[in-house]
């Protein structure tokens, strides 16, 4: 396994720090919460080589129609959720290509607050997320899984195996994914690249912030994030680096040679082994 880090100067990563990238990828991102609360389902991504974020997909499947010059009003799309709680991701990947992409999360401080006496392990309370409400798209019913924000993922190329990843975060997971799986895609970067390039998260991370807060790394160009804000996003600048915009980790794997390339992101204590 090998780990490798591209200037973040060079023109790669200037194109993947663009206005336009990432004003669409909010955007969507916006819409997609939105249709989550509405419907209780989670969105379906697709994301193919060369395909253009900013084209909105067919109404009704996960769509939103992105305004080049304004930001969308956040409270015309609910959000849901907190970054409490404690949150593993492990991915493992072996020399035949089978593939482990595992999260576990806690949700609340102590979980359940019921431990397995065989495992030691404190089992999660998720079921929180349900709705009591018989009339809410995720109430309580038998055998239901609850809406929830975790996501570990297995990406493949023609039906073979090529990436793994995932990350901790709650509402942040799927804009994680998204941001690394398109520096992946329609950047041509590396699973380190991706993951250590600067990043950007959308939603309230504290008491007495707006829903529609972007907080976003100062590694992007001053330009992009001053244009961001223009637009009619209330930004938050981070610092160059801020573990809240983590932790994410991943493999991936070439579908022809079989080479695996692991990344970890350095906002956390995580690590890319091979052995």
């Amino acid at each position: 396994m090998r780990s490798s880090m591209r200037d973040p100067r060079s023109p790669l990563g200037s194109r993947r720090s663009s206005t336009s990238t990432w004003w669409a990828a909010t955007g969507h991102h916006q819409g997609d919460l939105s249709r989550r609360t509405r419907t209780g389902v989670p969105p379906v991504i697709h994301l193919r080589c060369g395909s253009d974020v900013r084209q909105p997909r067919e109404p009704g499947v996960g769509c939103v129609r992105v305004n080049r010059e304004r930001a969308l009003p956040w409270d015309k799309v609910p959000s849901y959720g907190s970054l409490a709680g404690d949150t593993v991701y492990v991915a493992a990947v072996d020399a035949e290509g089978n593939a482990a992409s595992l999260i576990f999360s806690l949700y609340g401080v102590f979980g359940s607050c019921v431990t397995s006496a065989e495992t030691g392990v404190t089992l999660q309370n998720r079921g929180a997320y349900f709705s009591l409400d018989p009339k809410h798209p995720n109430r309580l019913e038998p055998g239901k899984v609850p809406l929830h924000t975790l996501i570990a993922s297995l990406a493949f190329k023609d039906e073979k195996l090529w990436a793994v990843l995932g990350c901790m975060g709650a509402d942040g997971q799927p804009q994680i994914h998204l941001q690394t799986y398109i520096a992946m895609v329609d950047f041509g970067q590396d699973i380190q690249q991706a993951l250590a390039g600067p990043r950007w998260l959308s939603g309230r991370f504290g008491l007495g912030e707006a829903r529609d807060t972007l907080h976003i790394e100062a590694r992007f160009p001053r330009q992009t994030i001053d244009e961001l804000e223009r637009r009619g996003h209330p930004v938050d600048r981070w610092g160059d680096w801020n573990e809240l915009a983590g932790h994410a980790h991943g493999i991936t794997r070439d579908p022809r040679t079989g080479l695996l390339a692991g990344g970890f992101d350095p906002r956390s204590d995580g690590a890319a082994i091979g052995f």
